[in-house]
């Protein structure tokens, strides 16, 4: 885009630019609102709470643990939540939900080292 922008000022830089009117600065102003618009969605869309799972990443755990091996989604971990601690409703738990529940498991099973 850069390029066709480049090669129309060199093809035109020597003529008399035409008068700003209304309708160049409104588009102008549709081009930079519809940038912002689309830069803010890119921006809040993945911490939207019904879209976080799509989005999920960095999840790491200690490598000498050996329960999660793989790569880990929200089912493994539900599943060993499910596990540690008996009858889980089976409802789709927030991802804050499930590392409180995980750190639980490991602070209680080490509380005493």
């Amino acid at each position: 885009i850069i390029s066709f922008v480049r090669l129309y000022g060199a093809k035109y830089c020597m003529r008399i630019p035409p008068p700003v009117t209304n309708i160049i600065v409104s588009l102008i102003a549709c081009f930079i609102f519809l940038l912002m618009s689309a830069a803010t969605t890119v921006a809040v869309w993945p911490l939207l709470p019904h879209v976080e799972d799509t989005f999920v990443n960095g999840m790491k755990y200690d490598p000498e643990i050996g329960l999660f091996v793989g790569i880990i989604d929200k089912e493994m971990n539900f599943n060993i939540v499910q596990e540690y601690y008996g009858r889980v409703k089976k409802k789709t738990l927030s991802w804050s939900l499930i590392n409180n529940m995980i750190d639980g498991i490991f602070t209680n099973q080490y509380a005493d080292l």
